[in-house]
């Protein structure tokens, strides 16, 4: 239903749910980024490098949404 493309009314508003960026205190978007850090840190990412892991997974994860490539 949020890529629904048939209606401009309703794909203007799941563009705008797509885009918004989630609110920093976001339960989901914390446990996903403890997750991913920890999985990193398994996999032997060095510690500097790990802020810059997180923000690329979430870009593609954004990118993957907005192309609609799921």
């Amino acid at each position: 239903m949020l890529l629904d493309k048939s209606s401009s009314s309703s794909s203007d508003a799941a563009n705008a749910v797509l885009n918004a960026a989630p609110p920093i205190d976001d339960a989901a978007a914390r446990l996903l980024r403890h997750v991913l850090k920890v999985w990193a840190r398994e996999q032997g990412v060095s510690e500097a490098d790990v802020p810059a892991f997180i923000d690329g997974v979430f870009h593609h994860a954004a990118k993957t949404i907005r192309d609609g490539r799921f």
